[in-house]
């Protein structure tokens, strides 16, 4: 890229300047005029013209590290008697901004060659731009440069209001009457207005949009613009340092002759200008107290429905959120005004995810200040498990064996229950014409339901008698693999590898583990773990057929282990089984039909005792479903 070796000429001034001698000569011509104090001073060449380092600061200010950054050798004297030094760190970048700023005081900037040519002549400072493009942007036209300048208006004192966005679809619904498409481009624009932000080139389009307006708007359009401009500032009856700066380098500049009356009109309109910097402690309160969005506030403050509080949000957040700080802050804003249970489950959950781990935790743990009915607390619960490190310790008790003995653990499931027969038999042969099935039988499984009582026995001591549903192995009570927090998929891993390493479950995706939301047994669904090796003998579905009886059973198994907990089971049900066994709309729900130890592998279910009370048969096996 060339180097920019461009000269300004400043009527009255002087000519034949660089960028920061132009700087130097205009501040100094305009202190020799200026009466009043260094600081009215600053109000009117604010630090932002240049950014971090300020147009001009008092000698006094200055430290040694940082003399090399301005003219102090040449000092203005103010008419206060404060000595001042100009700064010398210009660029492309900032000085758009100054000479915006300076064409509102009156200077009249024009340019002698530019960066690629020798020419001599002087010309104005404007666009070297092909008449229908803005100059540096992606091929943009009128209806970018409108939605550029409204955005950065919008944007100007670092929120948005309902009533912005209000204004914002007026200037849509009327430049669309005109055939200008704004409302069409806005997202385009949004985003890559971002890009630029974060590539520093935002101030220099902006200047080249604002250019791009003043010849390709009337005055009729151009007195509309400014007034939809007034109006998306005065929405929250303060004009903000930054809102009236901006309409200043706006009206300035797209007028030829006298700019339009900024001042006067917000005057007549009794509206407020903020003419002095946020003090270092109001600033602090600003960055601790988030203004709630008028949309939001009001949606809040319907008590009917909190998932309708949480959907209004979502669609704000969807909306005008781009990065995980305003996320952050809005969220604590919303709690803030509204305390209830299943809010804070909510958002500290999201705010976990996206790694504010310290503001989640911090949230949970102060649920003393939180109010909800029975599902409010039973959404946060759900939370508080995720998020609490001590949710991921073993919520079982564990037994220990004494010296060289094992722990015999016993397991009894008792109940009505479906006992599901894979059968083999020839092709042309018809169910109904087999006289002994039991023959045939080649694999057997169970449909143990969550009303089924089981009983786990350790060395005889009963340690869990209840019935399934204690379990908390339901639907209604898992969460799938590829859903779980970072924190618990990590607790849970060490199990999944041991699954893993059994035979049946060595291809098992860990994505479609089920896992218990209280307790965190695991539940594989995965069927036809030996009906696959029956494929041999059954080719084809003809060759294949199931007997489905139903009665009361007791099932038992049992193992010998040096220690034990319930977490050291976890269980196997086929997800084909609905398909097989129809369940009644209210219930007895399957849970499961095996059960495994990490460490041994399969616990074989074996009948006790049996009463059969129904036989049906149907063609296939699970596997065919």
């Amino acid at each position: 890229m060339a180097k920019d070796y461009t000269k300004y000429t400043v009527e009255g001034v002087g000519s034949n300047l660089n960028k920061a001698r132009l700087v130097q000569k205009i501040v100094e011509h305009h202190a020799s005029s200026f009466e009043g104090t260094y600081q009215a001073f600053l109000e009117t060449w604010f630090d932002d013209l240049q950014g971090g380092k300020g147009v001009c600061k008092a000698l006094n200010e200055i430290d040694a590290k940082n003399e090399r950054n301005y003219y102090v050798k040449e000092p203005i004297t103010l008419s206060d008697g404060t000595e001042i030094a100009v700064c010398n760190q210009w660029g492309k970048e900032n000085l758009s901004n100054f000479l915006l700023h300076a064409g509102t005081l009156g200077y009249v900037i024009t340019t002698v060659g530019d960066e690629t040519t020798n020419e001599s002549e002087e010309a104005p400072v404007e666009n070297t731009t092909e008449d229908d493009i803005i100059e540096g942007s992606p091929n943009w036209k009128l209806p970018h440069a409108l939605a550029f300048v409204i955005r950065h208006t919008m944007l100007a004192d670092g929120e948005v209001i309902e009533g912005e966005l209000n204004w914002m679809q007026v200037a849509f619904d009327e430049y669309d009457e005109q055939g200008i498409e704004v409302r069409d481009i806005w997202d385009h624009v949004d985003t890559m207005s971002q890009m630029y932000s974060k590539m520093g080139r935002h101030n220099t389009l902006l200047v080249n949009a604002i250019n791009y307006l003043g010849t390709h708007l009337d005055n009729a359009q151009k007195s509309r613009f400014i007034q939809i401009l007034m109006q998306i500032c005065a929405q929250d009856n303060l004009i903000a340092k930054n809102e009236y700066v901006t309409l200043l380098l706006v009206a300035n500049n797209i007028y030829d002759g006298a700019a339009y009356p900024i001042r006067q009109v917000l005057d007549n309109a009794g509206l407020t200008i903020e003419e002095n910097e946020v003090s270092d402690e109001e600033l602090t309160k600003t960055n601790i107290m988030y203004k709630l969005p008028e949309e939001i506030i009001k949606n809040l403050k319907d008590n009917s429905n909190l998932d309708e509080n949480l959907f209004a949000v979502y669609k704000y957040v969807n909306k005008h959120i781009t990065n995980d700080d305003d996320l952050e802050q809005l969220y604590l804003a919303i709690i803030e005004f509204k305390p209830d249970a299943q809010i804070v489950g909510q958002y500290a959950w999201e705010l976990f995810e996206k790694g504010r781990v310290e503001v989640a935790i911090s949230l949970i743990k102060n649920k003393e200040k939180y109010s909800g009915d029975d599902h409010s607390w039973k959404c946060f619960k759900s939370s508080e498990r995720d998020i609490l490190p001590i949710s991921f310790t073993n919520p079982f008790k564990v037994y220990e064996a004494k010296d060289a003995a094992n722990l015999n653990i016993s397991i009894n499931i008792h109940g009505r229950m479906h006992q599901v027969f894979s059968c083999t038999k020839e092709e042309d042969v018809n169910i109904d014409d087999i006289d002994d099935h039991y023959q045939n039988i080649f694999d057997w499984i169970y449909k143990i339901d969550d009303d089924n009582l089981m009983i786990i026995e350790v060395d005889g001591e009963k340690i869990f008698e209840g019935s399934l549903s204690l379990l908390e192995l339901g639907v209604r009570d898992k969460e799938f693999g590829y859903d779980l927090s970072k924190p618990k998929r990590k607790y849970i891993t060490p199990k999944l590898e041991k699954i893993k390493q059994i035979k049946d479950f060595c291809e098992f995706d860990s994505d479609e583990v089920w896992v218990s939301k209280e307790n965190h047994l695991l539940l594989i669904p995965q069927g036809r773990l030996v009906v696959d090796r029956g494929i041999e003998l059954a080719p084809n579905f003809n060759n294949r057929y199931s007997i489905i009886n139903y009665g009361k059973y007791n099932l038992h198994t049992s193992v010998k282990v040096k220690s034990f907990a319930i977490s050291d089971l976890f269980f196997q049900l086929d997800p084909c089984m609905d398909e097989l066994v129809h369940e009644p709309a209210g219930g007895p729900y399957y849970i499961f039909s095996k059960i495994f130890h990490y460490e041994e592998g399969e616990l074989e279910l074996g009948i006790k005792s049996d009463r059969v009370m129904e036989t049906e048969f149907k063609k296939g096996w699970l596997y065919d479903l």
